[in-house]
């Protein structure tokens, strides 16, 4: 292949990357050492249609947007111009740049950067620290198509943790509102301390082990604990009745 051939090529790609698309590049052959380059083509894969206006209303809100993509230079452009990020006022840093810069240098830069290309995990994580270095609270999210069912389980994941960590801030908030409630009314009253510490220290040692200790595993989540609901009259009432059982054992023997 000649250097003017080559300079076609890579020509023709970049002007199929800048309609956003992914490039693929294809050849024939027998071997992999001597393939023939035939053409490339695009592929489309576009963001959601909220995209566009998810960007907009944050950008009202004053909050900073950026994509990071391992897409190439002119299709995450042309990809960000479809969203709404303001491209020409900003710049665009691959990940071989990423690579030469120190922490200082990228923490110098970040803030006039809004696209970010051709990276790699290792890449994300040091972007997210940078901001986050800078005082900036990050939240990353996927512009692109979900498939269907793996957004379907994360949206159940997230609701059953939701679930199980509001049952179990009922549960300790009841518990522990009804043994204060009741260790006040026995002050008041003149009596002695109803509970012992066993009975005020179990309601919180047994839930750590279900709903107390939520996690993000899909198995340890795709179970939705009910809640648990005591009673403070009924708590009350139960440990005046066991007060009194055992005042009048001893009044007995």
């Amino acid at each position: 292949m000649t250097k003017e051939k080559q300079g076609e090529f890579l020509n023709e790609a970049y002007n199929i990357a800048r309609m956003g698309l992914r490039i693929i590049a294809l050849c024939r052959g027998n071997k992999i050492e001597s393939l023939t380059y035939t053409g490339v083509c695009g592929i489309c894969d576009p963001p959601r249609e909220s995209a566009r206006t998810a960007i907009a209303a944050l950008r009202r809100a004053q909050v900073q947007v950026k994509m990071v993509t391992g897409d190439s230079g002119p299709t995450a452009l042309a990809v960000a111009q479809m969203v709404g990020l303001d491209v020409l006022h900003s710049q665009a840093l691959s990940g071989e740049q990423l690579d030469t810069m120190t922490d200082e240098q990228l923490d110098g830069v970040i803030d006039t950067v809004s696209v970010f290309y051709r990276v790699t995990p290792k890449h994300k994580l040091s972007i997210v620290k940078s901001l986050q270095r800078l005082g900036n609270i990050v939240g990353m999210t996927a512009s692109r198509h979900w498939h269907r069912n793996g957004k379907e389980r994360d949206r159940q994941e997230g609701k059953c943790i939701f679930y199980n960590i509001r049952n179990f801030v009922r549960f300790q908030l009841s518990t522990s509102i009804a043994a204060l409630s009741l260790i006040t009314l026995a002050t008041l009253m003149g009596i002695p301390n109803p509970l012992n510490a066993m009975q005020i220290l179990s309601p919180r040692a047994v839930p750590r082990g279900g709903a107390g200790r939520p996690r993000g595993g899909a198995a340890e989540t795709s179970r939705h604990v009910p809640p648990h609901h005591l009673s403070l009259a009924a708590a009350v009432r139960a440990a005046l009745c066991s007060h009194h059982h055992r005042r009048h054992s001893v009044e007995c023997s």
